[in-house]
């Protein structure tokens, strides 16, 4: 898809490739479809919430048109590191992209069948997985699985192999009020914010 924003970024986002936007203040921007005739299009959306001591500060935009994501090939399969740093195997694995809220962290692992990737997580205080292909411990495609982040995990895939995304972070354990496409705090916080894109404040795009 064409991605746009009010702080000039214009940039096409091709397959492989991944976006990140850190709202902050407020974004006003708009993503319009570039669909393969024959692939369609799909993808992934994923909303990590800020601290609040974060939530006012200016937005932030990158991708890796610039610099692609880094891939490595394992015996298992292949570990895409979406964001943050990783240790697969006891090697770390790191993204360009490593300044997510809570100290986040995402990975795209594409395993063989009938193998076993030992992931340590125990600096982060959550781990999960979104299974987007295949199975593994019997959680079969579009399931997320919660995994203990105060051990090495094993993840032993079946015959099918399988697909799945990772998340580790830290939680940041503070209230959440959301309408729509805002996030913040409290109701109050909410209806200002509601106030500010309404009366403009979060600046306009230049087509």
């Amino acid at each position: 898809f064409e991605h746009q924003d009010q702080m000039g970024n214009k940039k096409a986002i091709k397959a492989g490739d991944v976006q990140w936007m850190s709202t902050g203040y407020g974004v006003i921007h708009s993503e319009m479809p570039l669909a393969d005739s024959k692939e369609g299009m799909h993808g992934f959306q994923i909303w990590l919430n800020m601290p609040a001591k974060d939530k006012l500060r200016p937005a932030r935009y990158q991708d890796s048109s610039d610099i692609p994501v880094p891939e490595f090939s394992l015996s298992q399969g292949i570990v895409k590191i979406l964001a943050g740093r990783w240790q697969l195997n006891g090697e770390s694995y790191d993204s360009p992209l490593a300044d997510l809220a809570a100290d986040s962290a995402i990975a795209d692992l594409q395993l063989k069948p009938n193998s076993v990737l030992n992931i340590d997580a125990k600096q982060a205080g959550f781990l999960g997985a979104y299974l987007y292909q295949g199975s593994i411990w019997g959680a079969t495609e579009g399931e997320f699985v919660s995994l203990n982040a105060s051990q090495v995990n094993s993840i032993e895939t079946g015959e099918d192999g399988a697909g799945l995304l990772l998340f580790k972070g830290n939680p940041i354990k503070e209230k959440i009020a959301h309408m729509g496409p805002f996030v913040m705090n409290t109701q109050e916080e909410l209806r200002q914010a509601v106030r500010d894109y309404q009366q403009g404040r979060f600046g306009t795009i230049n087509h």
